[in-house]
């Protein structure tokens, strides 16, 4: 039997990708701050459950239960149509691997299931990685969406002040470059939100210690 090589840096990738899955299924601590009691330690939901609370109403039984329920609240419908994208992504998927006669038949164990393969399957890993941290992102997104400031600058990559987009049939002309705002997750150190700056016309993209070079080269421009 060939001993599989992973690299360093797909070790470390794989790593991630575990805990993007753990994001995705398992319930983990973190730290709330309760008025007037101060820091507490309570459960974080995992991701895939809250989209599938959000999608089903109430007391109505989910994928796998059995027995009768009344119709409750509707769908939400950005809800529902993300979690269909995520099945049929994972379905996709879950196909390609190789001797996967027994295939797991709900979606949370199906994501552990791919997971799992990464094992005796690395060349898997990038996959992986890139396609359950858009899964995390969107799902975080749709309960805490991104603050979005369109800025009075011009691209010094491109030298674009603006950029022509369609919004609801009909071309429209906005800014070109567009910082988006996003709230950094209670498991991360800093409490800073994350900003990046990205260019609707060449694509630049600007981050971390990279928007500072860029205030400076459009300083004269605000």
């Amino acid at each position: 039997m060939q001993e599989i090589v992973v690299s360093p840096g797909q070790q470390l990738k794989r790593a991630k990708t575990w805990r993007l899955r753990d994001r995705l299924l398992s319930w983990s601590p973190e730290i709330l701050q309760v008025e007037g009691h101060g820091p507490r330690v309570g459960m974080q939901k995992p991701l895939l459950l809250e989209l599938q609370e959000q999608i089903r109403p109430s007391g109505e039984v989910g994928a796998g239960g059995g027995g009768g329920v009344e119709p409750g609240l509707p769908v939400a419908a950005d809800a529902l149509s993300l979690m269909q994208d995520i099945e049929r992504e994972m379905n996709e998927r879950i196909w390609l691997l190789p001797n996967t006669e027994e295939r797991p038949e709900k979606l949370g164990e199906r994501i552990g299931w791919w997971v799992d393969a990464l094992t005796d399957h690395p060349d898997l890993i990038d996959e992986c990685y890139k396609v359950l941290g858009s899964w995390v992102r969107s799902i975080e997104e749709l309960f805490d969406p991104p603050t979005v400031v369109r800025l009075r600058r011009v691209c010094p990559a491109c030298h674009s002040s603006h950029v022509v987009e369609e919004a609801n049939g009909e071309k429209v002309q906005n800014r070109a470059l567009v910082a988006t705002i996003r709230r950094k997750p209670a498991s991360e150190k800093s409490t800073a939100p994350a900003v990046v700056i990205d260019c609707k016309v060449c694509g630049a993209t600007w981050s971390g210690g990279s928007i500072h070079e860029l205030e400076q080269d459009t300083r004269e421009q605000g």
